[in-house]
């Protein structure tokens, strides 16, 4: 039996790189929300979730197959042969798809994404997308060998540049497109060197893949490539709706939410990075540490749950009076990343089944309400509603994807607790919410954060700034 205590070793491992990525984003907020205006974030952000969307496509879940027979490869295909392959096939998909575009509705393409008719910004998308592909899949590899030191000096070093890059573009220009520019150049420049360095990892290796191998490599990614494209799209679908509806502004402000969100988010994907290779390789072995892992998760969720709540006040005094009014429903969009989180101990029995079309279809399923919701709830009625789809979605994959993971690999020790956990965690985010908006509090913030910034931007001297910041706290507490 494993240890616990390599257990914890190896999520520490795997944690370091998305606990640094989640700092530097949330203190890259101050300059993105008091520099960019609203309208161009937005079309920021649509870049980078596109960008997100179209490398997953490209894959064709070969990614998620290379992850899954790693440790037991189909017999005429090696490791380094499905890495190859995973990456021809995502570079040719990737050129295949941005030379349709440029070729048959460039100005179309560049008008739903960016609001305009700026083609060179699909070339940019173009390569940005190649640089992600490289680096995703460089690091994929990094993190099955369990070269741990490698995997994290990838990420961060990434990270690094590319809020370096970031810095430098919005002093130069607050427009959209140098930001672009810079962010693919340097994701290219970084998934160059890596891939590089990796390149033994690569190759046929004598091996002379078959036919049926392929096709159980499709066959098992496909479906993966499919819930990997909804898990994205359920974060990312409503700001591309309402950009597609010139809603930029709008589309903007919740930007500035879900990037504060995808921070929490990267806890989740830290826990992935070694409990999906770790499940994979011990189902049989480990089930009762498996079963104990999920209460651990569920008392984990609860608690971030409440950290959170309590320190969302401190987070968003980093936010631009711009964008401070999506506080109103932050705590519903964190419903996604805690939801995904406790999904990653109760969801692998269709895969270990080697079934992911049953994840396929829940995920599906979860981004048409999602898509819907938005759609119709944005006529309907206001910001909080609409932003509640997220809430809506998120629960529904969540139940779904663990019920069907029981059927095949049970690993819940009592369904009770964990509903009346789950049940205090939604009670939580809803409860924030209804609190901020239907109590007036969310309007004294926002006039709070407008005082705030205006005098640390305008007032030059410190000590003038402290007095008249102390002045203010104290009308508040009065």
């Amino acid at each position: 039996m494993i240890k616990g205590k390599e257990i914890i070793k190896g999520l520490a491992g795997y944690s370091l790189t998305p606990i640094a990525t989640a700092l530097m984003t949330i203190l890259a907020i101050p300059l993105i929300s008091n520099f960019y205006p609203a309208e161009e974030y937005a079309k920021i952000s649509i870049f980078y979730s596109v960008g997100a969307v179209v490398s997953n496509f490209a894959f064709l879940g070969l990614d998620s197959s290379f992850i899954r027979f790693f440790y037991d490869p189909p017999k005429s295909l090696s490791n380094k042969t499905m890495a190859l392959l995973a990456l021809c096939v995502a570079t040719v998909v990737n050129c295949t798809l941005i030379f349709i575009i440029l070729l048959t509705c460039p100005k179309m393409a560049a008008v739903l994404l960016f609001g305009e008719s700026n083609t060179p910004a699909l070339i940019v998308l173009g390569v940005y997308i190649a640089g992600s592909i490289a680096f995703r899949m460089s690091n994929t590899i990094a993190r099955m060998r369990s070269e741990v030191r490698d995997y994290n000096l990838q990420q961060i070093l990434q990270n690094l540049i590319s809020k370096f890059l970031f810095a430098i573009a919005v002093l130069v220009s607050t427009n959209f497109f140098p930001s672009i520019v810079v962010m693919a150049l340097g994701t290219i420049a970084v998934s160059t060197y890596f891939l590089t360095k990796q390149r033994e990892n690569f190759g046929l290796d004598g091996s002379h893949p078959s036919r049926s191998d392929i096709k159980l490599l499709f066959a098992f990614g496909i479906p993966c490539c499919i819930n990997g494209l909804v898990l994205i799209l359920s974060t990312s679908i409503g700001k591309i709706i309402l950009g597609w509806l010139g809603l930029f502004e709008d589309a903007g402000v919740l930007a500035i939410a879900m990037t504060i969100a995808s921070a929490f988010s990267l806890l989740p994907q830290a826990f992935s990075l070694y409990w999906s290779p770790f499940v994979y390789k011990n189902h049989a072995a480990e089930h009762a540490r498996i079963r104990e892992m999920h209460d651990y998760v569920m008392a984990a969720a609860l608690v971030a749950t409440c950290v959170i709540v309590v320190g969302q006040d401190a987070l968003y005094m980093l936010v631009g009076p711009g964008y401070a009014s999506s506080q109103s429903y932050f705590m519903l969009l964190m419903t996604a990343p805690i939801a995904t989180l406790i999904c990653e101990t109760t969801g692998y029995g269709t895969m270990l089944a080697n079934k992911p079309i049953y994840v396929s279809v829940i995920s599906i399923i979860g981004i048409i309400i999602n898509a819907l919701l938005t759609l119709f709830w944005h006529h309907v009625s206001g910001v909080l509603l609409r932003e509640s789809r997220v809430c809506v979605s998120s629960i529904f994959i969540c139940l779904a994807k663990s019920i069907t993971g029981q059927l095949f690999y049970p690993c819940i020790n009592s369904i009770a607790r964990s509903s009346i956990s789950a049940g205090a965690i939604l009670l939580l985010c809803l409860g924030n919410c209804l609190f901020l908006r239907f109590m007036g509090i969310q309007s004294h913030l926002d006039s709070t954060y407008k005082l705030r910034t205006r005098v640390l931007l305008q007032t030059r001297n410190w000590q003038s700034a402290n007095a008249i910041w102390r002045s203010i706290t104290s009308e508040m507490i009065r």
